[in-house]
């Protein structure tokens, strides 16, 4: 609530928001930060927050045609070393970690997923995880109601399978 209240802009979330002079880190996002956000959203059912964190990203690569490393946060234009995988990583890291909600635990990977409405039947596939492969579809919005593994209802996703599975996270607004 205080992020979107107090500092986060129309066209992303400041590293310093609190300086007066701007540069590539006061007034600028660095979308690789966005994951923690889009985590922390997700783990509080925040499915409009996890939207427009993604759609910030989104505005920034389309209309760029690539990944800037910097986004003004005053404007939405981005300048400074285009190209950037690390950025492009951000992105998929929003995904994974707020709308998926992927966790590792010691042994596992665990789901706790926040499906926005807008993104009703995400898909996942070819996510590859320790020896095996996984495709990962989800059914309803909202917060997850059941985890199944191959047909199976399960509570994690063990790291000794391989091969290829298939995992539905099957959600509910709450």
């Amino acid at each position: 609530n205080v992020l979107e209240r107090t500092i986060m802009t129309d066209f992303g979330i400041p590293l310093m928001p609190w300086r007066e002079e701007k540069s590539h880190l006061t007034h600028a996002a660095w979308p690789v930060y966005y994951a923690g956000f889009a985590e922390a959203a997700g783990e509080s059912g925040r499915a409009h927050l996890l939207m427009q964190l993604i759609a910030q990203l989104v505005r920034s690569a389309v209309f760029n045609k690539t990944f800037y490393e910097v986004l003004e946060t005053d404007s939405g234009r981005c300048w400074r070393w285009p190209a950037q995988t690390w950025h492009a990583m951000g992105y998929v890291a929003v995904l994974l970690f707020g709308v998926f909600g992927v966790r590792y635990d010691g042994d596992c990977m665990i789901f706790r997923p926040c499906i926005p409405s807008e993104l009703k039947g995400i898909r996942l596939t070819n996510l590859p995880y320790c020896n095996m492969v996984l495709s990962i579809k989800t059914t309803g919005t909202g917060r997850i109601k059941s985890i199944y593994l191959d047909g199976r209802t399960v509570e994690k996703v063990p790291y000794t399978l391989t091969g290829i599975h298939e995992v539905l996270l099957a959600c509910k607004e709450l």
